[in-house]
């Protein structure tokens, strides 16, 4: 691609074609938008597979090696996610070359990926639910109020983590919770709406924003 003195942003070569050089926030998230694929298996404490793409198991069971290719730059070795991540993250002594389309705007966008998803993926859910004890009708209030406090505390719980998929599988940035319609829309649609109400796809996103 030829490139001029005059041009105020060049272009790296990935697996979409040209991007322009993330030299800002904005720019690191279309990049990253550009490629990122969610896969259908994901594992949530390796999120950095959305940038990669396996060509070959090289390697026996699922901890072996595999023939990887970078969907950002098309940097192409065998490995595993340990050097998915040291590429991305320009992590040095894995014996993998660092992606050349990854400044320090995508890096700091890629690591906070990786903390969200360590959030996720650290999250317990509580599995035991306080029953009820046996004695008079006080008591048994009392153990009703309980399982009704935990339910709802692992309702809160389950609600956090869907929104914080959300944020770290759709590349989110996470001040985007501070913003009041995202407040707005959450708050209204608790209070409001039941479960057979589906949610707008793109298209009619489309046309409330026309």
């Amino acid at each position: 691609m030829a490139t001029s003195a005059s041009t105020n942003a060049s272009s790296s070569e990935g697996a979409e074609g040209n991007f322009p050089v993330a030299n800002n926030p904005a720019i690191a998230r279309q990049v990253l938008t550009a490629v990122r694929i969610v896969p259908p298996d994901e594992d949530e404490k390796k999120p950095l597979w959305r940038y990669a793409e396996i060509l070959e198991r090289t390697g026996k069971g699922l901890g072996g090696n595999v023939r990887i290719r970078c969907r950002l730059c098309n940097h192409v070795w065998n490995g595993s996610y340990s050097r998915v991540k040291a590429h991305l993250l320009k992590i040095p002594g894995f014996g993998v070359k660092f992606c050349r389309v990854v400044t320090v705007h995508v890096l700091e966008q890629l690591k906070a990926e990786v903390a969200a998803a360590s959030v996720v993926a650290n999250r317990t859910l509580p599995r035991d639910i306080p029953l009820p004890v046996e004695g008079n009708e006080k008591r048994k209030r009392r153990g009703v109020s309980a399982i009704e406090s935990s339910f709802n505390l692992d309702v809160r719980r389950q609600l956090d983590e869907l929104i914080a998929r959300m944020f770290y599988t759709g590349g989110l940035p996470f001040n985007l919770a501070r913003n009041p319609y995202f407040r707005k829309a959450f708050m209204f649609a608790t209070n409001y709406l039941d479960s057979q109400h589906h949610l707008p796809v793109p298209k009619e996103i489309g046309v409330h924003m026309g």
